[in-house]
């Protein structure tokens, strides 16, 4: 049969979320799909959690080449019409979500489809870890497509989407290119601003959704959001949008944008998921949380580019 989706799963030391995760895929009611494992240099043995299945490939990196260049690894390897992606840390429930994906871009070409994303956890952490991921993939927010020139209210949908439930044409990636694998966090962001410059479009659809299984501990919400700080600057160096003079330039200017930080982005989170889940503002004290391990990470990335590292 034709291999008319691939899609493509990078993980590190998974274990049970894998295997869950590849069973949801396994799953679905679409007739003609591969799926490409990227093992990103994992330490442990994840082998058990995959099944001996002629339609699951496993590539190994030999050393760990983040999110982004595993993915890029998996481009190389797919042989769908149809590239989708989603993370080893996803559940799938629904029998047609590979259908809905390759619904949605029947007819279209230069789009990047992102679908809704549930997360799910316990506790505050797990909470406050939804809100500031999936606000660009609120599960029951209405449709919604971007442009490079979309003029949007501020709490509609982000001018990205993530790789966590993401699709596009494989003529649409040849055409992008690759993610950037200088960017450990923030590779999804990237790619869709190439896009959007280059005239394609993003589409938010709720109704494609997965489930992905949110940080519930303190220590590794601050050290995500740290990550992304690191990133921060040289993406937005690379993205030039006329607004670089708000951003520090420099060690020190770092803690005079703190405060600027820690209103503005936990205000957008909140005014995005409002409509949808009120129970957003329970979760004010650690959005502030993140956006001061943001304000680190932008402090280290400084630090480390004046002392030449």
């Amino acid at each position: 049969m034709e291999i008319e989706i691939s899609v493509i799963i990078p993980f590190y030391n998974s274990g049970e979320t894998l295997r869950e995760c590849i069973e949801g895929v396994m799953a679905q009611d679409h007739p003609g799909f591969e799926v490409v494992l990227i093992d990103d240099a994992s330490t442990e043995n994840c082998s058990r959690h995959i099944p001996d299945d002629p339609r699951v490939r496993v590539i190994r990196n030999k050393t760990n080449l983040g999110p982004g260049g595993s993915r890029n690894a998996g481009f190389k390897e797919a042989k769908g019409k149809l590239i989708v992606l989603i993370d080893s840390d996803a559940a799938v429930d629904d029998p047609g979500w590979l259908s809905k994906h390759a619904a949605a871009h029947e007819g279209q070409t230069g789009m990047i489809v992102g679908g809704g994303i549930e997360g799910c956890g316990k506790g505050l952490v797990s909470m406050a870890d939804k809100f500031c991921h999936w606000h660009t993939n609120i599960p029951n927010a209405e449709p919604f497509t971007v442009r490079k020139d979309t003029r949007r209210p501020l709490a509609q949908v982000s001018r990205h989407l993530v790789t966590n439930n993401m699709s596009f044409l494989r003529a649409t990636q040849r055409e992008l290119g690759d993610f950037d694998p200088d960017f450990r966090t923030g590779e999804d962001v990237d790619f869709c601003m190439r896009a959007l410059d280059m005239g394609m479009s993003l589409r938010l659809e709720p109704s494609i959704l997965v489930r992905h299984y949110d940080r519930e501990n303190l220590k590794d919400y601050f050290r995500c959001f740290y990550m992304v700080g690191k990133d921060r600057i040289p993406l937005r160096r690379k993205h030039k949008s006329g607004l670089e003079w708000l951003l520090p330039k420099n060690a020190l200017s770092t803690v005079l944008y703190a405060p600027a930080l820690s209103f503005v982005l936990p205000l957008t989170i909140i005014m995005s998921w409002w409509k949808y889940d009120k129970t957003v503002v329970l979760s004010y004290p650690l959005l502030v949380v993140a956006c001061f391990a943001m304000t680190c990470g932008i402090f280290a990335f400084f630090r480390e580019e004046e002392a030449g590292c």
